[in-house]
């Protein structure tokens, strides 16, 4: 594989995400040991916490500006964990089952976003490409050093899926 990220317990590093479809929701980062099996079970063991209070949108012409990010840590799962709200707003409503047509976002975009900063799909083509979400994510002080394996889960509002990677 590529080049290892090499992180410090209690740094805090930049971590980033891209929507192709975009079904709203939230999302979170979490660890696992690279030794064992990369499971649901392992992942929810070491739950990330988010940096600061802001996010970073990332728009298709390499425009980059600060938005505040929306944070919670109860009612969650693992109890505890933080989660983000997707910043990106989908579409409210469709038009003749286009999916990259529609009248208005889910809730109101960032300030300082155009047209690009919402919809449900990306299509350069049409000249729609969605912004990259860039985040701020702790590595716990108590980690012990090793090989992790970086996960990212986000569980969809408009649908119901949950999408997961790691790296």
């Amino acid at each position: 594989g590529g080049a290892q990220a090499v992180w410090a317990a209690g740094s805090t590093v930049e971590v980033s995400w891209g929507i192709a479809t975009n079904h709203g929701g939230g999302y979170s980062y979490r660890l696992c040991p690279r030794s064992e099996a990369l499971s649901e079970a392992c992942f929810e063991r070491t739950p990330l916490a988010f940096a600061g209070s802001t996010q970073r949108l990332r728009l298709g012409n390499g425009t980059e500006f600060q938005i505040p990010a929306l944070y919670i840590s109860e009612g969650t799962h693992p109890p505890g964990s933080m989660w983000a709200r997707n910043p990106v707003p989908a579409c409210r409503g469709h038009h003749n089952d286009d999916r990259y047509t529609c009248s208005d976002p889910q809730f109101a975009p960032p300030a300082g976003c155009g047209r690009s900063c919402w919809g449900t799909a990306d299509n350069a083509t049409i000249g729609l490409v969605l912004p990259l979400i860039k985040d701020r994510i702790e590595i716990p002080a108590s980690l012990e050093p090793g090989d992790w394996v970086l996960g990212f889960r986000w569980d969809c509002e408009g649908t119901s899926q949950i999408w997961a990677s790691c790296s």
